[in-house]
This record gives C-alpha cells, sequence and structure tokens, in this order.
C-alpha cells in the first residue's frame, strides 16, 4: 500500500506461490502484461526475489487469513532481535531496552510496519542470528549456534545477500571474540552452515 511496486511484486508471488506453482501464468500474451521485476522463461513469469518472504506471507494468511500478520512477525523479529542482541553483545540490559526503544522509534520502523516488505523482518532475524550465534559461542551451547544457523538459513531465503553480509560480520565478531580457540570457533562455523 505504498509508492512501493515492490509489494506489489511480493502479493503476486503469494498468489502463484498459492496455487501451488513457482512460475506465474503469462496468459498467452506475455508482451502485454508484465509484472514489475519480473521475467519470463518457457514455464512463465518469475520474479527476481527469493521465496522467503512471499512464504512468510502466504503462511500468515493460511494460517491466521491475512498476510499482515506477517509484517507483525516481522515487527515482533526486530524488537525481540534488537533487544537480545545488544543485550549478548554488551551484557547491558538498560543499554539493550534504550536500543530497543530507539529501533521502535525510527521512522524506518514507522514507515516498514505498514507495508508488504520484507526488511524489517529480515533485519529482525539477521538480529537475532547473532544473538543466538554469539550466545551458543559464549555459553559453548550447540542448541543456540543450530538455532542461529536456521536463522541464518531463513535469512538466506529471504534475502541472500543479506544473509551474506550478516555472516561475514558476526562471523568476524565472534573470530575476535573466541581468538585462539580455534577447534571451537570451527565447530560453531560447522554446526552454524550444517543448520
Amino acid at each position: 500500500f505504498s509508492w512501493n511496486r515492490d509489494e506489489v511484486t511480493y502479493l503476486w508471488q503469494v498468489e502463484v506461490l498459492r496455487g501451488r506453482e513457482l512460475f506465474g501464468a503469462d496468459g498467452g500474451f506475455p508482451s502485454m502484461f508484465f509484472p514489475w521485476l519480473t521475467g519470463l522463461n518457457q514455464h512463465g513469469f518469475f520474479s527476481q526475489y527469493t521465496l522467503g518472504w512471499p512464504s512468510m506471507l502466504l503462511a500468515a494468511d493460511v494460517i491466521f487469513g491475512s498476510s499482515a500478520v506477517a509484517i507483525l512477525a516481522g515487527v515482533i523479529a526486530l524488537v525481540v532481535g534488537a533487544y537480545a542482541f545488544t543485550r549478548e553483545v554488551t551484557s547491558n540490559h538498560v543499554l539493550a531496552l534504550v536500543t530497543t526503544v530507539l529501533v521502535v522509534a525510527s521512522p524506518f520502523f514507522a514507515v516498514q510496519s505498514g507495508v508488504y516488505l520484507g526488511y524489517l523482518f529480515s533485519m529482525g532475524v539477521g538480529l537475532l542470528f547473532g544473538a543466538s550465534l554469539l550466545a551458543g559461542l559464549r555459553r559453548d551451547d550447540w542448541r543456540l549456534v543450530g538455532i542461529g544457523g536456521v536463522l541464518l538459513g531463513a535469512l538466506f531465503l529471504t534475502r541472500p545477500f543479506d544473509a551474506a553480509l550478516w555472516a561475514i560480520a558476526i562471523g568476524v565478531y565472534a573470530l575476535v571474540s573466541a581468538w585462539g580457540r580455534w577447534r571451537e570457533v570451527a565447530r560453531v562455523a560447522i554446526v552454524t552452515a550444517a543448520a
């Protein structure tokens, strides 16, 4: 419901997925109708976007009756992720609360929480990935590391380039914070990649 045409593309992908298809039909006249940011092959139209966020929108619609619930999931992921990540990195409850309040008060949050775009969701999942992986490394808890790997995979399905950036940033931070514990760092990397 914004000027951003990506919203329409995501909602179009939801309808294509609802029909248990990966490609949208071209109706026999592909030159008369060409969805935003799509390509055309012998199977029909395909979107430039990966299936992570459209799948979340579809799941919310099927389970709750509205794709808008997925936007709420993104809001919750970002709020919880901002707190959990800040708390994990700083060990400071007050600073984590202040950070979370600032995130919620930001214009980015206000604008993105009202549109069918996956930015809040991907940012929240990235923060939760970082918090989970770093907590797992600090506590030597392989379940948390595995959860971090699953979250990174979900981020990869939503925004692959963002997932690569998060993996590099958190990986470097983990490497520096666990300097000298090479076996443990290697196990964390293997568990994360496997999950």
